[in-house]
């Protein structure tokens, strides 16, 4: 006695008496043909185009690993600011409106701040505006012309301060 159990993707056969194994057929079912690669000229093109992104990635941390090893990242350049002006965790506080945790992260010149935080500290260390893109391009978060927030962030720097500035950015 045999039963046959039909599914949307398999037809299945098996014995009432499980006597035998379960029989699997494949439906009729109509394949579909995917994408393939066509080697023409603008996807050669685009596909090279992929490779060269996957080199810059690379050739990127390499450079960053460089860096570390043989420069100065952005958190070690305000820690020597901090250093020279004699900062302590108190001064560090009331000048950034930073939490204490920051201070103690700033002493590892590994430890990568987002945007505000450097800015933050550039505020309360009172550094020129050079300086200021002296240290974001050590991170790599040079300020951006376009940014709105980033606008108001130097312009308050060099006008106002921290507060100001947060209290613009709210």
């Amino acid at each position: 006695m045999c039963s046959k159990v039909k599914s949307q993707f398999v037809d299945i056969k098996y014995s009432g008496d499980f006597s035998h194994r379960a029989c699997m057929f494949h439906k009729d079912v109509e394949y579909k043909r995917l994408p393939s690669f066509d080697s023409s000229s603008q996807n050669t093109d685009a596909y090279n185009q992929a490779k060269a992104l996957e080199n810059v990635a690379a050739d990127f941390e390499k450079q960053f690993a460089r860096q570390i090893q043989f420069g100065k990242t952005a958190t070690a350049k305000m820690w020597e600011y901090m250093q020279f002006y004699k900062w302590n965790t108190r001064i560090f506080q009331d000048k950034t409106l930073l939490a204490p945790m920051d201070y103690t992260r700033v002493q590892d010149p590994n430890h990568i701040f987002k945007l505000p935080a450097y800015t933050a500290m550039a505020v309360g260390l009172e550094l020129s505006l050079n300086e200021t893109q002296e240290t974001l391009r050590l991170s790599g978060l040079g300020f951006d012309p376009n940014d709105r927030t980033q606008k108001v962030c130097i312009s308050f720097q060099l006008s106002k301060g921290v507060l100001s500035m947060n209290v613009m950015m709210c």
